[in-house]
């Protein structure tokens, strides 16, 4: 859309004076496989992994996130740097036996504009006056999202790690909520807990000021 496009732009425009660093990938895709309900789904996991794949040269971990989530530890870190938050898990949540702590996975809140008064995300994305979030974490199987060991990974999923360079070890380790959590800035009209959406409605929820 215009206002993404709008968005990017001016992103990229701040690049120089920022720690922002935007990326625009061309994929020239044929037009039969440009409908929505494809790239929806099998278009992200693509573009997941395109970019697990770019990022393994330079980099030792990629954070798997949408544009309005943000991973937010919970716990104080040494350093401002991935390696100390992947230290800091390994402090509280270990991988089972002869396993290795090659992806983690981040529990997910919603902060719904309509739990905070005056809120419309659309209008001003203002991650600081919305401290009212959903009064529930969800579970590690849905709607988590992830930091990955770029090196390990063979496919990415939306929200775990399916295919490993050595599957019998590399594991998914979930993250306790009390080290970081995966905080959700959006409108949850229409968006229902459980697998599939089967659930009640995300709005049904009580809500509580984050802290």
């Amino acid at each position: 859309s215009d206002r993404v496009k709008y968005l990017l732009g001016h992103l990229q425009s701040h690049t120089p004076t920022s720690s922002v660093s935007i990326n625009l990938i061309d994929w020239n895709l044929p037009p039969e496989l440009r409908d929505w309900d494809v790239l929806w789904d099998y278009g992200a996991l693509i573009s997941l992994t395109d970019c697990v794949y770019r990022a393994m040269a330079e980099y030792g971990y990629v954070f798997i996130v949408d544009m309005d989530e943000f991973i937010v530890p919970r716990e104080i870190i040494a350093r401002h740097n991935t390696q100390a938050l992947v230290d800091k898990i390994g402090d509280f949540k270990r991988p089972p036996i002869n396993k290795s702590s090659d992806a983690f996975l981040f529990k997910n809140s919603f902060f719904c504009s309509e739990f905070n008064e005056g809120t419309n995300f659309d209008e001003k994305f203002d991650l600081f006056s919305t401290p009212y979030r959903e009064d529930f974490l969800w579970s590690y199987k849905l709607r988590a999202k992830i930091l990955v060991k770029t090196k390990e990974v063979v496919a990415v999923g939306h929200h775990r790690i399916h295919d490993w360079v050595k599957p019998g070890i590399s594991y998914n380790t979930p993250v306790p909520e009390q080290v970081a959590l995966l905080h959700h800035y959006r409108s949850c009209a229409g968006v229902n807990t459980g697998f599939s959406g089967l659930g009640p409605p995300v709005l049904k929820n009580k809500k509580v000021e984050d802290r």
